[in-house]
């Protein structure tokens, strides 16, 4: 724009570099600046899931950005009375899944994906929240581990009871069968 000092650019694409330059008209010449470059930044991913599991590890994925990111930053925080406590960095990752470290069992927490541009500055970031399984006791792990082999009804039952685990939580529910015979 003529006689102008400053401007807004308006339609730009997500996570695109512009290039921009200033010129002036005297009666000597047009002079033009420098170039001066910048980048926009990426839109924030969408979809953001957060998938628990038993060993404190939580998977995340998303929907890449519309228009793309140069990388996605991963950031964690634990609950404090419903709200996000402090956010700290996990890593990132140039693609739209990311595995974390194994966290505290049986802790709720909030987490937040950040698209980059190709600046490294960050975007809205997408948020959600995931509760990391309570640890079994460990009279659980203890079965869990004695029948992690082959299935007891797979076998020939020659003795007249056995043990099937309906289900591994925070606790077992164990079922004890009599075989009558």
């Amino acid at each position: 724009p003529a006689n102008t000092t400053a401007w807004t650019q308006v339609a730009l694409s997500a996570n695109r570099a512009y290039t921009n330059y200033v010129a002036s008209a005297t009666v000597l010449g047009i002079y033009r600046s420098a170039p001066c470059y910048r980048w926009t930044l990426a839109n924030a991913p969408t979809g953001l899931t957060a998938t628990p599991s038993t060993n404190g590890v939580v998977a995340l994925s998303w929907t890449a950005s519309v228009g793309g990111a140069a990388s996605y930053l991963i950031a964690v925080a634990p609950d404090s009375g419903g709200a996000p406590g402090t956010f700290t960095n996990l890593g990132s990752t140039a693609g739209v899944s990311f595995m974390t470290p194994a966290l505290s069992p049986g802790t709720k927490y909030h987490f937040r994906v950040y698209a980059r541009n190709g600046e490294s500055a960050l975007s809205a970031a997408a948020s959600v929240q995931a509760t990391t399984p309570a640890p079994i006791s460990r009279a659980a792990a203890d079965l869990r581990d004695a029948i992690s082999g082959p299935n007891p009804f797979d076998v020939a039952v020659e003795a007249i009871q056995f043990v099937t685990i309906d289900k591994l939580t925070a606790a077992a529910t164990v079922k004890i069968y009599t075989v009558a015979g």
